[in-house]
């Protein structure tokens, strides 16, 4: 039976789920996904086991193994499943092929018994004809080297321009339902906040959306410098970025004639009418010299 396929709001980009599933389809056993975004994480899950109709079951060690619905997973895992070495040999005992989902497991194969069982359920699932897949996941993911060989990895894109709407678009119906504040956007300035919010988490920009929303009592057009200004700030938390919004005179960028002529040209590479037709924008510019 295949796993219900995910709610729209939380669909994962189609080029993110068509990569997992080209690694899934390799007969690739174990794959690691390291990203502190575990709902991204399970979206992505559920979409390639829809699409390949196979079912999902999530292991953590809070829970134990258990089946994944479409929005939710099952209360109570299999008995003992909490266990991890228990765990493992439970995957091994399903006979169907399935996608696997393990959370945080890395701490836990640290020990020579675990790592040699789940070495043995990778190369179980790596025979002819299976197509069952281990997705260890989670922040951080260190494997011993025995482990990290017979792994992976698959590296978590940053959430497209429709994650990032989807999202908003949630949240402003959310924020309308409850009645506190007054909504009133245009799609295009879905479009906008959806790229202030790029390069931030899906979490962290609902988060900088809703404040904000919550700062005068309203999400309009107007809330897209509060969205850079927040981007700005949690960029320089991380320590390692600084944000410079776009200026809004272009002049003050000395001579660069044909820079300025070069970015004008690309700037329809960002818009919504670009996006419809594939068209992929530029991603940064080098300049070097003195």
């Amino acid at each position: 039976m295949a796993a219900p396929a995910a709610p729209a709001s939380a669909r994962p980009s189609a080029s993110a789920a068509h990569d997992l599933k080209t690694l899934v389809l390799s007969r690739h056993p174990a794959i690691v996904v390291e990203s502190p975004e575990e709902e991204r994480i399970d979206a992505l899950a559920r979409a390639v086991a829809a699409d390949l109709r196979l079912p999902l079951y999530e292991w953590t060690v809070t829970r134990g193994l258990l089946p994944v619905g479409a929005t939710t997973v099952a209360t109570a895992g299999i008995y003992g499943s909490e266990d991890p070495l228990k765990g493992l040999a439970d995957m091994a005992g399903i006979s169907f092929d399935a996608l696997f989902l393990l959370k945080d497991l890395g701490p836990h194969v640290a020990t020579p018994l675990a790592s040699r069982r789940l070495r043995e359920l990778a190369t179980r699932f790596a025979a002819p004809g299976r197509l069952s897949t281990l997705l260890l996941t989670g922040a951080r993911v260190e494997l011993p080297p025995e482990l990290e060989a017979a792994m992976v990895r698959f590296d978590l894109p940053v959430p497209a321009p429709e994650e990032y709407r989807r999202a908003i678009v949630v949240l402003a119906e959310q924020l309308a339902t409850n009645g506190r504040e007054q909504v009133s956007l245009a799609p295009a300035a879905f479009d906008g906040l959806a790229g202030a919010a790029s390069g931030l988490t899906l979490n962290q920009a609902r988060q900088a959306v809703a404040h904000a929303a919550l700062e005068d009592g309203r999400l309009d057009g107007d809330d897209l410098a509060g969205v850079v200004e927040l981007k700005a700030r949690r960029l320089a938390e991380d320590g390692l970025l600084e944000l410079f919004p776009p200026a809004d005179n272009p002049s003050e960028l000395g001579g660069f004639e044909r820079l300025k002529a070069w970015l004008e040209r690309a700037r329809v590479g960002y818009g919504a009418e670009a996006r419809a037709i594939g068209l992929e924008p530029p991603r940064g510019l080098l300049l070097v010299g003195v």
